[in-house]
């Protein structure tokens, strides 16, 4: 069975995700809340922001088995996935910039299962476990 991974991180990082659906797309099932949920949903709604974090919560807690946070730039959104993934008791793997120093921030680290410094280093891990 190929794991559920949720593609979390600021809205502008397109390109991280379509990078790892067309390169892992084959061991995992990469679930980008850009395309699935925020597609589906009218922003004219004046439940656009309920629709949105509503859908992303229901997916992290009922239908995901790994969060992947990239990133770049922090935002509230992606942290809080982290914490709410956490709190489900999903890991959450963190792809951080080498000195950044978010391993040592307190709150990150504290939701954070594992950092990585690279795309291809979080991903080759993860298809490391399906394989275990």
């Amino acid at each position: 069975m190929k794991p559920i991974v949720y593609l979390a991180g600021h809205a502008i990082e397109t390109d991280y995700r379509d990078y790892v659906i067309k390169k892992y797309g084959k061991h995992i099932i990469a679930f980008d809340p850009l395309r699935e949920i925020e597609a589906d949903c009218d922003r004219s709604s004046p439940n656009f922001k309920e629709q949105i974090v509503t859908g992303d919560k229901l997916q992290i807690a009922n239908n995901t088995h790994i969060v992947v946070a990239y990133i770049k730039k922090s935002t509230f959104g992606t942290t809080m996935e982290i914490l709410h993934a956490w709190n489900n008791k999903i890991p959450v793997f963190c792809i951080i910039e080498p000195d950044s120093g978010l391993e040592d921030d307190i709150w990150l680290s504290y939701h954070t299962s594992k950092f990585f410094y690279s795309i291809d280093s979080c991903f080759d891990y993860i298809i490391s476990l399906i394989k275990n």
